[in-house]
């Protein structure tokens, strides 16, 4: 990552170091007071390394089937044709969000996302489901 900041008083002196103690280190500077500083950016690749794993991309949109009796209840989800209940299986649901809105008039987000755990593997992982219309 990088940032630029200008530094021609005491205020913006402080604010160089602040950033110089947050790990970044001074790339170049010049006769005006302006300095170019980087920081690698070491959580954002730990972060892509670990989603990485878990992420599938597909460009096939699953078929998704909801039912419940009372919005009490725990809804049944259906995913391909594959049932996540609340634990009986290998894939357990966790959280269901749908937004949708059924006025055809206008062209309104409507979109899922479904989250579980999925047992199947040598440790549990958790996954998810997300679909959603581009406005």
């Amino acid at each position: 990552m990088k940032k630029a900041i200008l530094v021609n008083d005491f205020a913006s002196v402080g604010a160089l170091n602040k950033m110089l103690e947050e790990g970044y280190e001074v790339q170049s500077a010049d006769e005006r007071g302006v300095y170019i500083l980087t920081k690698e950016d070491n959580i954002k690749k730990s972060i892509n390394t670990e989603l990485s794993t878990n992420i599938i991309l597909d460009k096939k949109q699953p078929h998704v089937r909801i039912e419940f009796d009372d919005i009490r209840d725990v809804p049944k989800v259906w995913v391909d044709g594959e049932l996540m209940d609340d634990g009986a299986n290998d894939k357990s649901l966790v959280s269901l969000k749908v937004d949708w809105n059924t006025d055809t008039a206008t062209e309104n987000h409507k979109g899922f996302d479904i989250n579980y755990y999925d047992l199947t593997g040598e440790r549990p992982m958790s996954r998810g489901l997300r679909e959603g219309s581009v406005m």
